[in-house]
């Protein structure tokens, strides 16, 4: 005999209510989710969401907010825009997390086109609220990770940021924003440089993210030995002598580093030029060092 609540409904019946009711949502948040792109083990995917964007903002640069807007080098896309954020299991990092997501996207052939961590990301709180407006990405910031990447899977060309943070409370939280591009979805109008490399100067800091971001052009540099490898150093400065001296260091700590990833220094030229070459987007850090491959 079934069992009977208040006016006359059976316990069962709201069983089958709540299945019902459960059903379309994991069906809709497992449809929303890639076959080449596994979640977390034994995580939950605690927002999901799905829409066309006209025009989306992919960093490729450290996070800074100036007069409340992102000033970072970005890549503007169109297309349909998959949001999935979920919480790790207790008791695995916000590196892990990041390194889960890494090694699928290496093993889809993934190009990574701009990674940092820790405090080389920027604030943690910009991030939550000026990129992805999700308040439980706001964490720690040095047990945060990003990376944009750019793919081929299933024959439709993809795009995906990936963050991954710590929050006070030791809650593990990955987020992935992915974006599958129209046909005419690479909206070129970020900044970006012919060789696509730049690195922004702080002082003599080389960040933590430089090693994979000159993964590509190390390999290109040993695969083409002809060419010259050049390094264009912008500075500011009340001189120009000043300028081109306050970018001599950093200049010195990168050729020291891509002689030592097996580049032979008498292939390497550098050039300092001050403050002469305004940067040619305002996203584009006006002391910054530029990398390219082209014979003397």
């Amino acid at each position: 005999m079934p069992v009977y609540l208040k006016r006359g409904f059976p316990f069962w019946g709201f069983l089958l209510l709540g299945m019902l009711v459960s059903l379309p949502f994991q069906a809709l948040a497992d449809a929303r989710e890639f076959a080449w792109l596994e979640r977390f083990p034994n995580s939950d995917l605690e927002q999901v969401e799905q829409k066309q964007v006209p025009e989306y903002r992919l960093l490729l640069g450290q996070l800074r907010i100036i007069s409340k807007q992102i000033r970072s080098e970005e890549q503007r896309l169109s297309g349909q825009l998959t949001r999935l954020t979920y919480r790790i299991p207790n008791g695995h990092s916000s590196r892990a997390a990041y390194e889960h997501f890494l090694a699928q996207l290496k093993t889809q052939g993934a190009e990574i086109l701009f990674s940092c961590s820790s405090r080389d990301c920027g604030r943690s709180s910009e991030w939550a609220t000026d990129v992805f407006g999700i308040a439980n990405l706001y964490g720690v910031e040095r047990e945060q990770n990003y990376l944009a990447a750019r793919l081929v899977a299933d024959d439709k060309q993809y795009y995906v940021a990936l963050y991954t943070i710590m929050r006070g409370n030791q809650r593990v939280y990955a987020h992935l924003d992915v974006i599958e591009t129209d046909a005419d979805g690479e909206a070129p109008s970020g900044p970006s440089t012919s060789s696509g490399v730049m690195l922004p100067i702080r002082g003599n800091d080389f960040a933590a993210s430089f090693p994979e971001q000159l993964r590509d052009f190390v390999e290109q540099a040993r695969n083409a030995p002809e060419q010259v490898v050049w390094i264009v150093l912008h500075s500011q400065g009340s001189s120009f002598t000043e300028a081109t001296q306050r970018s001599e260091p950093f200049g010195n700590r990168l050729k020291l580093w891509l002689v030592s990833r097996g580049i032979a220094e008498q292939r390497i030229r550098t050039v300092a030029v001050g403050p002469l070459a305004l940067p040619h987007h305002p996203a584009v850090p006006r002391e910054r060092a530029e990398l390219f491959l082209l014979a003397e």
